[in-house]
């Protein structure tokens, strides 16, 4: 070390204890450094494991949340699919109602026509119904009258 011959003794003893004061000094620098560097590799362990769930949970929290998505995407697509059947049938509904309701209007104004054909029917029925009575009546008066005429030309020969 250095060179002691020289120094007095209490100088000696004073240096001899500074220099195991140092001694002691460099290895309690030397533990609190290693016991900062444990401390440190376990402060970066814990943050390496938090980083590490935290990654996990933002995976889980992110596949969760596109699961739902595909959910809410293929419940829309169903709802769209049924909606466009919908529609559909209720356009095909509609012409159905458009075409039933041409063809009651026809019906309704054949039955019109029919219905007016029918009471001229009855009128010219009910008119030649009259015209054949008279003429029935008619007829039956003729045969009256041969008849008479017959009665009287055989009285007026008998007689």
């Amino acid at each position: 070390m250095w060179a002691h011959d020289n120094l007095p003794s209490s100088s000696m003893s004073l240096i001899y204890a500074l220099h195991t004061e140092l001694k002691r000094a460099r290895l309690q620098f030397n533990h609190i450094i290693k016991d900062q560097n444990v401390d440190h590799s376990e402060v970066n362990y814990l943050l390496k494991c938090f980083a590490e769930e935290k990654a996990l949970w933002k995976s889980k929290e992110r596949q969760a949340i596109e699961t739902a998505i595909e959910s809410i995407a293929g419940e829309l697509e169903v709802e769209k699919k049924i909606r466009r059947r919908a529609e559909s049938l209720n356009k095909k509904l509609r012409q159905e109602l458009a075409e039933t309701k041409a063809s009651f209007a026809k019906v309704l104004k054949e039955l019109e026509s029919e219905k007016r054909a029918r009471e001229i029917m009855e009128q010219v029925c009910d008119e030649l119904a009259v015209d054949f009575g008279e003429d029935q009546a008619e007829a039956e008066l003729k045969r009256e009258l041969v008849k008479l005429r017959l009665f009287y030309n055989h009285n007026n020969l008998v007689s």
